[in-house]
């Protein structure tokens, strides 16, 4: 499950295991480093999120709580090889989290999916790893590439006026968006129509 903290910082609970007597589980935030705020670090944001959370506060008596980590997440949004030295990369290995929401699942998911196909119809490692990386070129990327403008333009005033005013005005969009946001049609639809994205 997540929570979501603001717009451009958002706080995620993953179960990890559940062992005899208790459950562990993954949590924290994520932000974009233009998005931070003066004066307040990624830990502030942090425990912000599991002071605020109503289900951490249910489960955090008792909680043994390890030392948090942190990295960045990387985008590759305009040269990205995914197939180098012979390893294959997926999800946020091969730089595939969102620009825009941020989520890594979905992506995640997907390129899993696109780097089995590539193997099965492969005859070779070689080739493999070339129908990977064009699969990549060909559905991921230009995916990755729309997201990001779309979130450079709701980063401005205007553009989040206008969005705010086109999901309210307009029903149609509002379900598209949705979809979008939930992997079920591509970002590049949103506006010119299409159908669901044909490998979902």
């Amino acid at each position: 499950m997540a929570s979501v903290v603001s717009p451009c910082r958002y706080g995620w609970i993953f179960p990890v295991a559940l062992e005899k007597d208790q459950v562990r589980i993954n949590l924290g935030v994520g932000l974009w480093k233009a998005d931070s705020v003066s004066g307040h670090s990624v830990a502030d944001f942090y425990e912000r999120f599991i002071s605020t959370n109503s289900v951490l506060q249910r489960w955090r008596s008792g909680a043994t709580v390890t030392k948090p980590v942190g990295c960045h997440v990387g985008l590759g949004l305009w040269r990205n090889d995914v197939a180098t030295n012979g390893v294959l990369r997926i999800g946020d290995a091969a730089n595939l989290a969102d620009p825009l929401t941020g989520d890594g699942i979905g992506n995640a998911l997907l390129s899993g999916r696109l780097v089995a196909q590539a193997i099965h119809g492969a005859s070779n490692r070689q080739d493999g790893a070339r129908a990977w990386q064009a699969a990549h070129d060909a559905t991921l990327r230009p995916e990755l590439r729309q997201a990001l403008a779309m979130r450079q333009a709701l980063m401005t005033s205007t553009g989040k006026n206008v969005a705010a005013h086109l999901l309210t005005a307009v029903p149609f969009l509002r379900r598209r968006v949705h979809a979008a946001f939930f992997g079920e049609m591509p970002y590049r639809h949103l506006i010119r129509g299409g159908s669901r994205m044909a490998h979902l």
